[in-house]
């Protein structure tokens, strides 16, 4: 699937420091690959895999290269993530990371949101109403609940006033 380059991809702290990772790239040179690999994943135009197309990938001396390493590291750990089912090597050099939805969904979500975000303050800024509101509504702070609670009284105090003047009005 096709959905443009990520400015961010995560990362999860405690499966890499504490995970298999250190185990089972002990060499750090590869285990940089690993990361790298996680970036051009997310730099690729096709989702979690790291290709130029969808039907042409990188050779080895292209991916040691761009991730300025010995093609030799490179084909180690290549080697070694995919005998720990890390990637799979697919047709054309394309290297997929396996289950880069599992670990990389927050993305898309954060996507729509700010697309849903965008709308709606464009909409605004052009004076008009989004043609589809936000499926969340914010959280308001403390200080527009005071605001909104301050509201609240006004519009009391002018039913009060209201009823005054209807009391007062003699027919």
């Amino acid at each position: 699937m096709i959905i443009g380059r990520r400015k961010w991809i995560k990362l999860y702290v405690d499966q890499i420091l504490r995970g298999t990772l250190f185990t089972e790239m002990r060499d750090p040179s590869e285990r940089f690959v690993w990361l790298g690999f996680l970036l051009l994943a997310g730099d690729s135009p096709i989702e979690g895999k790291i290709a130029l197309t969808e039907r042409m990938g990188y050779d080895d001396a292209q991916l040691a290269d761009i991730l300025e390493v010995d093609v030799g590291i490179l084909q180690s750990a290549k080697l070694k993530m995919v005998r720990h089912k890390k990637i799979v090597l697919l047709e054309n050099n394309v290297i997929e990371i396996v289950n880069w939805k599992k670990y990389q969904s927050e993305y898309d979500r954060k996507k729509a949101a700010r697309i849903r975000f965008n709308h709606h303050r464009r909409a605004k800024s052009l004076n008009k109403t989004p043609k589809t509101t936000p499926t969340r509504t914010p959280k308001t702070t403390p200080v527009q609940k005071e605001k909104e609670k301050e509201k609240e009284k006004e519009k009391e105090k002018e039913k009060e006033k209201e009823k005054e003047k209807k009391k007062s009005v003699t027919y």
